[in-house]
């Protein structure tokens, strides 16, 4: 997997993914796959390189929940881009070294607040990270509109639906799948 430093790569983005805690504080994994998507056209559009998807989750990844949020995740990222394919759309099914994530087991704090900061697009979740990362970044924002209720995005952040959009299809085939991830293993089991 290349870094964002050996030139390979265009803007490095970073998804906050809250895998513990609350669960009526998680995202869906269709919020952060849709965001993937947008993202990718547009940043493509932009720039020479590609951009490189980094998902950070502070807790890790060991339990089976966050197992099926991130096989999940990749589903739902394969399923959207083969139905824009179908409709003569350029959206590409996202290939190993397009999408990274952070070790299985949690990562220090102060690591992830710092490469939430220093991301060129951070997308959060609802969580007080996400909004301090928010606020100190330079970078461009994407805010979940259900985290309204409770914080208010900046002007120039991008507000981003937590549910579907009335009249997309649901992703059956993409609820409870369980892939161990071990290696990169899980990553070509998702992507079959």
């Amino acid at each position: 997997v290349g870094m964002h430093g050996d030139g390979k790569w265009g803007a490095r983005v970073v998804l906050h993914v809250k895998v513990s805690g609350d669960r009526q504080l998680r995202l869906s994994p269709s919020y952060y796959a849709r965001a993937i998507r947008m993202l990718r056209a547009e940043l493509n559009l932009a720039r020479q390189q590609p951009p490189l998807f980094q998902v950070e989750a502070p807790d890790g990844w060991l339990d089976d929940e966050a197992e099926e949020f991130f096989a999940n995740l990749l589903c739902r990222i394969k399923a959207t881009s083969e139905a824009a394919d179908t409709k003569g759309a350029s959206g590409k099914l996202p290939r190993p070294q397009d999408l990274v994530r952070e070790g299985r087991n949690a990562a220090p704090l102060h690591l992830v607040f710092h490469r939430l900061v220093s991301a060129s697009v951070l997308v959060m979740a609802r969580s007080s990270l996400s909004m301090a990362a928010a606020l100190l970044t330079k970078g461009s924002v994407v805010f979940p509109r259900c985290y309204q209720a409770a914080k208010r995005p900046l002007p120039a952040w991008r507000v981003l639906p937590c549910s579907r959009p009335k009249g997309t299809p649901r992703s059956p085939e993409c609820r409870g799948q369980r892939v161990l991830m071990n290696g990169a293993a899980w990553l070509r089991a998702a992507l079959s």
